[in-house]
């Protein structure tokens, strides 16, 4: 039986490393096929042997799990920098109210190994109260993808904890590299 197991997973190339993320009590199986948008472009995806430079602004978004209350989809940007393997940034968040958007930053730093991104946000810089809500204060890990003609992306987990209510419920993240800022 384990020969047939092994026979299986050689042919289905199974890998077991960096593609399993593990946070707290939370694991997940971020797949290759998440990253390709169709057959044709699996063998583009770039798996980097020395880090990246992921400097510049990132935009997509960041949800929360199901059961999370009215909002469980944010407008999410990151400003990073990159030196060597360390990262440092800004995220900003924005969640859409009845009447207005409510916005916060907070200050980041990680670091990324081969197409791996870590990082916490060390502390709100600036925030707008949202009622009834707190701003959670997250630890992310997320994938650097590059597909040979799109756009760079960063997508993966994060989990949070926010100020009086404790934990946040976590969720996922997908980012796009925008072009520099002139």
């Amino acid at each position: 039986m384990i020969v047939v197991l092994a026979i299986v997973l050689q042919l289905f190339s199974v890998k077991t490393d960096p593609s399993v993320f593990s946070m707290s009590d939370c694991r997940f199986r971020i797949s290759d096929e998440l990253l390709k948008p169709n057959a044709n472009n699996w063998a583009k995806v770039t798996q980097l042997d020395a880090p990246t430079d992921i400097t510049g602004h990132w935009e997509g978004t960041i949800t929360r799990d199901e059961g999370s209350g009215k909002r469980t989809v944010f407008k999410m940007e990151l400003d990073l920098t990159q030196k060597g393997k360390d990262i440092t940034g800004i995220s900003y968040v924005h969640a859409e109210g009845e009447k207005r958007i409510y916005s916060a930053n907070m200050s980041l730093v990680g670091r990324i190994n081969k197409n791996y991104l870590k990082y916490e946000e060390q502390k709100i810089l600036n925030y707008d109260p949202i009622p009834d809500a707190e701003w959670c204060v997250k630890k992310c890990e997320l994938r650097y993808a590059f597909l040979k003609g799109t756009t760079p992306t960063l997508e993966g987990i994060w989990e949070g904890k926010a100020g009086t209510t404790g934990s946040c419920i976590p969720g996922r993240i997908f980012l796009q590299k925008k072009p520099a800022r002139v």
